[in-house]
This record gives structure tokens, sequence and C-alpha cells, in this order.
């Protein structure tokens, strides 16, 4: 996950200072070799620089970048055994794994984000992606899930819970499950249904105990600090009702 970081307007410069050399050199050689050689070795010389100056993966790993923005720590595997959870969406899939973690207190909240991958079978690469954020609820809670019906997640891997229905355009557009549907009704109420129904970007939410997940599918890189904003919206959201709720 480690790499050299240029900024990109040194890279230009680096690059334009290598081409002129190249340039020179092509002149000087042109004297001596045949044009088609010297044509091969600048061809040749301009693709090495550029690849030796091209960004490391951290635009594929932004958790990278936003572990030092953050403050966070980082890691390439999970050392706090997060699939021991009792969270439904570590339950999807096969071979599910948790990789690039970032870790931290942010606005006076211990999180961790993190990539959720799994395979479709057994043995096979993962061909699913979330990107997640962990952090603790206001109160001991009931398991409950409320994610968009965009997710085409398959009914029998979205957990044994019971389904709620809320009515309304928020019915239409989000699959919400709970076996305490009280819980369910006080926890989304018009607020948080109408913030998650203006989102652009859905996320999926999941509470259990103390614990609250944010996430959604991945299909490419998804800064830290969004997946942080999601889960910060929603708990800014949670009827003061909710926050004082205790398990029976």
């Amino acid at each position: 996950m480690e790499g050299a970081d240029y900024p990109r307007g040194m890279n230009a410069w680096v690059r334009l200072l290598a081409a002129a050399g190249a340039v020179v050199a092509g002149a000087l050689l042109l004297k001596v070799l045949p044009p088609i050689i010297v044509l091969a070795l600048f061809v040749g010389g301009v693709a090495y620089v550029n690849a030796r100056l091209k960004p490391t993966s951290s635009k594929s790993k932004p958790s990278v970048a936003d572990a030092r923005v953050l403050g966070f720590q980082r890691s390439p595997t999970d050392p706090f055994g997060l699939l021991g959870y009792p969270l439904s969406l570590f339950s999807r899939g096969q071979d599910g794994e948790i990789v690039d973690v970032v870790w931290g207190s942010w606005r006076r909240l211990d999180v961790r984000v993190f990539e959720y991958r799994s395979a479709d079978s057994p043995g096979d690469a993962p061909t699913r992606r979330f990107v997640c954020v962990l952090g603790p609820a206001p109160a001991e809670w009931p398991a409950l899930s409320v994610e968009p019906e965009a997710f085409l997640t398959p009914a029998a891997e979205r957990g044994p819970m019971r389904t709620v229905q809320l009515g309304g355009a928020f019915e239409g557009r989000f699959d919400v499950r709970s076996d305490d549907e009280p819980f369910a009704r006080q926890l989304l109420d018009q607020a948080v249904q109408e913030w998650m129904l203006a989102s652009a970007d859905p996320w999926g939410f999941e509470v259990n105990g103390r614990l609250v997940l944010a996430y959604r599918p991945a299909e490419g890189p998804v800064p830290a600090t969004e997946a942080l904003e999601a889960l910060g919206g929603f708990l800014d959201r949670v009827p003061k009702a909710a926050q004082h709720r205790v398990q029976s």
C-alpha cells in the first residue's frame, strides 16, 4: 500500500526535462546510428520515464491517502477480527475477507473504514466489494438493516430478520429488516427517511447492539472521508428517543 508521492507539477517538469534530454541524446546518436534505432531508443526511454514517474496505487486504495490526512492508522489486513462481529453483511457471499483497514478517532468516535470482499462460490476470486465504515451506536439497539433496493441483494442473503413495511416512497426504494418493528419505525423516522431518499449516492446501514455500520458497493475507489460522512449523517439524524433507547 505504500508508495512515493510526487506532486503533479513536479512530475510534468521532470518528464519534460527527461524528454528534452532524450532529444539531445537522440541528436548525438543520430550521427553514428541508423535513424530507426535512434527512434526506438527514444520511444523506449520516454515510456520508461513515464512508467517510473506514474503515481502509485494510492488512487486505487484511497484509504492510504485518507489515513494520512485524518491521522489514522492503517493495515492491509484486518487486525480487529471484524468478521466475527454480529453483522449480517459479513455473511454474504463466500470466503469473505476484510482488507485495507484504516482506523482512528473522528468527531470523537472510534471508527474503522475498510473493504469487505466475497466471492460467489467457494474458492473463486472475490467478485463483490463493499466499502464500509463501522462506528459506535449511542445506545444498545436491536438488530436492524436498511438497504437500497438498488444494491440488488438476493433475498436469501438479506438475513433472517423480518421485513418491515414503512410505506410511501421509502418502501419502494429501501429494504428494511428487523425483528423489532417498533424500533425500526422509531429509528427510521420521517427525517431519516427523507435524508436517505435525497442522497445522490445511497448507503445501506446496519445496527446491532452498540455497532453501526454504513456500507455500499464499491465499483471504484471510495474515499474514507465519504464513508465517514455517510455514517455521521445517519447518526446526526437519529431521533433523540432512539439515542437513549435500551434494548429489552
